[in-house]
């Protein structure tokens, strides 16, 4: 009797544990704004930034570089994909991924409600892609596991356009 009272409570736990998880996934979104390439270097090429906003605490894990050296800066599981209309489907043309970093440093971070927070960033078509794709950032709450996520709403990669 009382394994079956554990196992129906445990049961209800989970179910109103994953509600208030997936509330949450459905206030939270990713923004995308450009501008043109900061350097300079690429004049063809625009750079799309990705803020993740919630309305409810969000924690998400990210790589936190150590500075010198190495380079500073923290880094999200985001990439960019692209629609594929011949296959009716979306495919990743940039990605990053633990093995592009030496002894990662993995760091859950809280978003606070209100807070946007930069998640992504490309520099398109540069990256990836060509003028007049349609594509969009996934960002992953973890870094093990890609298919939870949050999505930015689709976008076109633009032709710089002249002074």
């Amino acid at each position: 009797m009382i394994r079956r009272i554990v196992y129906y409570v445990t049961l209800l736990s989970f179910a109103f544990l994953s509600y208030g998880t997936e509330s949450s996934r459905k206030q939270t979104v990713i923004s995308v704004s450009s501008n043109p390439d900061p350097t300079g270097l690429f004049s063809t090429s625009r750079l799309y930034l990705g803020e993740l906003r919630t309305q409810t605490p969000v924690i998400i894990e990210a790589i936190q570089m150590p500075g010198g050296y190495v380079g500073s800066g923290t880094f999200f599981h985001c990439s960019v994909e692209k629609w594929d209309a011949r296959r009716g489907q979306w495919r990743v043309l940039v990605k990053h991924d633990l093995d592009q970093f030496y002894n990662p440093d993995i760091k859950k971070i809280e978003i606070k409600p209100s807070l946007a927070r930069e998640v992504c960033r490309a520099l398109l078509p540069h990256d990836g892609g060509a003028w007049g794709d349609r594509v969009r950032f996934r960002l992953g709450y973890t870094w093990h596991d890609f298919g939870q996520s949050v999505l930015s709403p689709p976008f076109v990669i633009e032709k710089k356009t002249s002074p």
